[in-house]
């Protein structure tokens, strides 16, 4: 009698070798998705810092509008373009504040990252998103 082809032994072993392989991708690609995410936020947070400590230094700086995760320029509260060549990532929400003076807050995340806020050049990194 002549053998050819595989045991269903060599077969189950096969399936259970590509099924490990597949369960281990998987449970690593959350880690490089949210790494991902985090450094388009921080990115998207330095980015902007230069333009907005330009627009600070205005005897009265614009009232930012929140980004919407569009992307895109950002935008005052009248639809007009506040921040000199500032643009945001697709998928980046936050918010631009003026506290007093030439201070400034910058914050960005991406939903499931983390919160990153930029005042006045200092760079801060918070879990979950910005409040």
């Amino acid at each position: 009698m002549k053998d050819s082809g595989f045991t269903i032994i060599e077969l189950l072993l096969v399936v259970a070798i590509i099924a490990i392989l597949a369960t281990l991708a998987l449970s690593n690609f959350g880690l490089f998705k949210s790494t991902a995410l985090n450094a388009t936020a921080a990115s998207d947070a330095r980015a902007l810092a230069p333009g907005v400590d330009m627009v600070s230094t205005q005897a009265s700086p614009p009232s930012i509008a929140p980004f919407t995760g569009i992307g895109g320029p950002v935008l005052d509260t009248g639809g007009q373009q506040a921040i000199p060549g500032g643009r945001t990532s697709p998928g980046t929400f936050g918010t631009i504040e003026f506290p007093a003076g030439n201070e400034y807050v910058i914050k960005t995340f991406q939903v499931g990252g983390d919160c990153f806020t930029l005042a006045n050049g200092v760079f801060t990194v918070t879990s979950g998103a910005c409040t």
